[in-house]
């Protein structure tokens, strides 16, 4: 394992955020059957560039967004500067990357987010998203944040992401959120996340 330090984790955690899909896909094998949401090569007549074309599936209300920033990735016996290179393909079993996020929410839940994602990358080219943070108010209460979900590139290198979340907190004040099924849609660029959570 290799925990790199805060400037060399940062710029890592850019890197593989904006560059993972364009670098990788035609290494993986992409072909007709990862229509599903998997890494595709863009000579692939399957790929199409994606703009959160879940937006228009989906309702409900937007109780808040957030944008934060990658401020450190931990690796697990190969690093993200490999694989990205192509120095390092993804092994048969994948690859992790626990990346560290910090930022502010806006909306009916407002204040600094923060956690991790326990990010992995499959050998045929999907890309999962394993979440695990905490909103801590700005009146003072924190909120458990459990998101699950996956990634999918657009053809400019941004990559458009779609999680399911689930909030969590014993403070009465937002005893509502316990109840209530959350879905978020989002962008990755440059290091930088920004989503967008619902309510059904």
């Amino acid at each position: 394992m290799h925990n790199a330090g805060p400037g060399a984790s940062a710029l890592a955690g850019e890197r593989i955020l904006e560059s993972l899909a364009p670098v990788h896909a035609p290494r993986m094998g992409a072909s007709a059957m990862d229509r599903k949401g998997s890494f595709l090569p863009r000579t692939s007549r399957w790929y199409q560039p994606t703009r959160l074309r879940g937006r228009r599936r989906m309702r409900g209300e937007k109780v808040y967004e957030y944008t934060v920033q990658i401020t450190g990735v931990t690796d697990f016996g190969v690093t993200a500067e490999a694989i990205l290179s192509g120095q390092t393909p993804v092994p048969p079993q994948g690859a992790r990357f626990d990346f560290t996020f910090d930022g502010q929410a806006q909306g009916k839940i407002a204040g600094r987010i923060h956690g991790i994602d326990y990010f992995r990358m499959r050998a045929d080219g999907r890309a999962e998203l394993d979440i695990r943070g905490v909103i801590e108010t700005g009146d003072g209460h924190r909120i458990s944040l459990v998101a699950t979900g996956i990634t999918t590139p657009r053809a400019d290198g941004v990559m458009d992401l779609v999680e399911t979340v689930q909030l969590t907190t014993a403070s009465p004040e937002y005893a509502w959120v316990n109840t209530r099924p959350f879905w978020a849609i989002g962008t990755s660029s440059g290091g930088s996340i920004h989503i967008e959570v619902y309510q059904q």
